[in-house]
Parts: C-alpha cells; structure tokens; sequence
C-alpha cells in the first residue's frame, strides 16, 4: 500500500481536533435592536480524495449555527459549505448564503423565496499545516431603512503531522454550545 493511499484512509477514517479562538465582533451601540444572538457554532474541515485527480484531496470547509435575535420571527439554522483546493494558500471565499432552516428543521431550497432582510457572508482561507486558518463570517440585515452589519471572525490552527502531500488538513473541529452577541458594527441611512 503506497504512503498516499495510507494517508488516505488516514483523513477518512480518523477525525482530528484542532483548536481555535472565538472572538465575537466589537460591540457598538448602534440602535434599539439591532443585535443578533449565535449559537452552535460548529467549524468543521473535511478532507476527501478526489476521484478524477488521485493526487490530489479536495477540502470542504462547513459552518453551521444557530441565529435569533429580537428583529427575526423565529430561529434559525443555518449551514456555509466552501470548497478550497490544494494550493490555493491565499484564495478568498466571498460567498452570499440563505442556506437556513426554520425551528422545524424544513430546509429552504435555493430556488424558494428567503427572508430578504437577513443575508450571510463567509470567508475561508485554503488550509496549510501548522498554520492559523482564518475564517469571518457576516450578518446584514435591511429594516426600517437601517443597514446593520456584524462579524465573526474565527481562527482554526492546526498541529497534524504532514502528508506525503504536503498537507496537513483540520479535520472535524467542533465548537458546539457558544454563544455570541452581536451587535452592529455600522448602520447607514440609505
């Protein structure tokens, strides 16, 4: 069996925990609320073979959490999937989402209508071994003609062994049960 193909069975078989750091957005006073409150936070980087290419691994990085707040009707449940691929180090995920759930778990397909005033954004650096893997994830919301913006920004770092490849990918953190409140960092009159 080559090294490959055991470091291989490796990523798919084994979850590896990395650290992180949360550190919620700075909070400013910037209306009656405008605040959102998160919860579940869960960051998770899976890595798998790619089929039409054996020496190389595709990577997925996946967000899930919770998020309510005084201005939204119910809870909800959100999912931010992004694909990042070997040696794109630097590259940008600038992806908007209204992957929700309701209370109930329903998904919201991507071709049905979603709640306009609330949107998400989330960038996610490629992964390296050894390093800091930032990832920020946004709220916008429109009300009242109000924008009001928020952020988190989460910072995975990995200690794995390297791969024949060269890479070192996190595997299935989890930060389950925390919670923020987030607070606008800026409102514009439109």
């Amino acid at each position: 069996m080559s090294a490959i193909s055991r470091a291989t069975i490796l990523i798919l078989l084994l979850p590896f925990l990395a650290s992180a750091t949360l550190t919620p957005t700075k909070t400013s006073d910037c209306g009656e609320g405008i605040s959102w409150t998160v919860t579940g936070l869960q960051l998770s980087d899976i890595a798998t073979p790619n089929p039409f290419s054996p020496s190389q691994i595709d990577r997925m990085r996946k967000l899930d959490f919770h998020v309510s707040g005084p201005t939204l009707a119910q809870e909800h449940r959100c999912r931010i999937n992004t694909n990042y691929y070997q040696g794109e180090t630097t590259y940008q995920f600038r992806n908007w989402t209204h992957r929700c759930w309701d209370l109930d778990k329903v998904r919201l397909g991507d071709t049905e209508p979603v709640d306009p005033t609330l949107s998400f954004k989330f960038d996610s650096a490629a992964a390296d071994s050894d390093t800091a893997h930032p990832a920020k994830f946004w709220f916008k919301q429109e009300m009242q003609n109000v924008e009001a913006e928020a952020s988190i920004r989460i910072m995975m770092h990995c200690g794995l062994p390297y791969l024949p490849n060269g890479c070192g990918p996190c595997l299935e953190y989890q930060c389950n049960g925390t919670t923020f409140v987030i607070h606008s960092d800026r409102t514009r009159e439109k």
